[in-house]
């Protein structure tokens, strides 16, 4: 049986029955406690377990973690990049040298980044944890271990945005760059992330899309010329199919959310943060005509999709229509993950990692 179809099932039947279990509790926060909890261990298990030929990448950072045993701290500190991520390597290599304790270390920090980001942020769980599956978070935290656990790392941070704590955000920044040196991006969060949504925010994705169609070669010459900027640049020639399309998804779930901007806002003040996030998502996904890999980036930013659609719909004022709008959405996702998310030759078949 598809390994992933029972993930899904999973979380549906526990959001069922812990629906059931908590229903007369008027203390919400322990069903969604409890259910976040369920939903954290069947993701660890699932990217924990997996066959080292699971995810595009999965294989490079295996055998690449297979040699660390025979190097030295001063050979690995010695890497010009990401030190942070080669340190964590080669602490695992000292205490095993089995794949799967290495997977399970950063599929254990995923989990735990994006579970406490889910219960801090988002007022409906069960539909985040089937927007992180349906969206390709989940299969992306199995490829890119590097970026995965930057990204986990500035999920931390964001609370320090919303509190506006400058000092302690800046200290996850470096701790991020220290395994991806693409996520100072999220700096920019930061001073942005309280600016009321307006007109200037469309015009800003509008802008962005024209500059990365219309003059791409400037583009193509500061990113690649000028900054050399070599975590791009390694990228530059790769070519990805999809991101027209991410882009158009994108789009389509920001202007859903917008329709309930008031409404978020009002209920929640410091919510407009996520609305900036998702915002700048769409301004870095606008540029992956230039480079395609440029939605890595923008997950860093995009990933708020996972606490603001669910924000959106519970504040919305009918209770007939709220539940409508809700089914809607669910169906949609689940539709779109199992017609066009099911097809990957990195994801399946899904494998153990006892498979042969």
């Amino acid at each position: 049986m598809n390994a992933y179809i029972v993930y899904l099932s999973a979380i549906v039947v526990g959001a069922i029955l812990f629906y059931i279990s908590f229903s007369k509790d008027k203390l919400s926060y322990r069903f969604r406690a409890v259910y976040i909890f369920y939903c954290g261990v069947a993701t660890f298990l699932l990217s924990a377990l997996r066959h080292f030929s699971i995810g595009s990448d999965t294989f490079t950072y295996v055998d690449s973690f297979l040699l660390y045993e025979y190097r030295s701290f001063s050979d690995v500190l010695a890497i010009k990049f990401d030190k942070g991520y080669y340190a964590l390597v080669k602490l695992i290599s000292m205490v095993s040298s089995n794949y799967t304790v290495f997977l399970s270390v950063f599929a254990f920090i995923f989990t735990v980044s994006i579970c406490v980001y889910i219960y801090r942020y988002s007022k409906e769980p069960f539909l985040s944890i089937i927007m992180l599956l349906s969206l390709g978070y989940l299969y992306f935290s199995m490829t890119g271990l590097r970026q995965t656990a930057a990204m986990s790392i500035l999920l931390f941070s964001y609370k320090f945005v919303r509190e506006r704590k400058l000092i302690r955000f800046l200290l996850l920044i470096l701790l991020a760059y220290q395994f991806h040196n693409t996520s100072i991006v999220f700096l920019i969060a930061y001073p942005l992330a309280y600016l009321k949504v307006n007109w200037k925010h469309v015009t800003g994705v509008v802008a962005a899309l024209i500059v990365a169609f219309m003059y791409k070669s400037y583009v193509d010459y500061f990113l690649f010329e000028v900054l050399n900027w070599e975590r791009i640049s390694h990228y530059k020639n790769y070519t990805d199919t999809i991101t027209l399309s991410g882009f158009i998804i994108q789009a389509f779930i920001v202007a859903f959310c917008l329709v309930y901007y008031k409404n978020v806002t009002k209920e929640e003040p410091k919510d407009i943060s996520l609305f900036n996030m998702v915002f700048l998502g769409l301004v870095f996904q606008a540029f992956t005509p230039i480079v395609s890999q440029f939605f890595r980036v923008s997950m860093y930013f995009s990933i708020a999709n996972i606490a603001l659609v669910p924000n959106a719909i519970v504040s919305g004022k009918n209770n007939n229509l709220k539940t409508i709008i809700y089914s809607t959405v669910m169906i949609l996702l689940v539709a779109y993950y199992l017609f066009f998310s099911m097809d990957s030759p990195f994801f399946y078949p899904y494998r153990f990692f006892w498979s042969e």
